[in-house]
């Protein structure tokens, strides 16, 4: 993550995290460095959202598909 950040200014990708109650959820995250007038990285950018109902709901659509199959 931080070698792509300095060379190409960006990353994203998925992780797990864990909230402060120590539940476990998916998130996607997106980075941006911020640059100044000489091309230094003087800051980061980072959004994220939570993907645990996507993730969720793509596990019960597979688990249907796959219990299907075999009927």
């Amino acid at each position: 993550m931080w070698r792509q950040l300095k060379t190409r200014g960006f990353w994203e990708g998925e992780l797990v995290n864990k909230s402060k109650s120590g539940t476990l959820y998916y998130e996607r995250l997106s980075i941006n460095a911020v640059y100044n007038k000489k091309r230094h990285i003087t800051n980061y950018i980072g959004v994220f959202w939570n993907t645990t109902l996507q993730k969720e709901q793509e596990k019960t659509i597979k688990e249907k598909a796959e219990t299907r199959c075999f009927d």
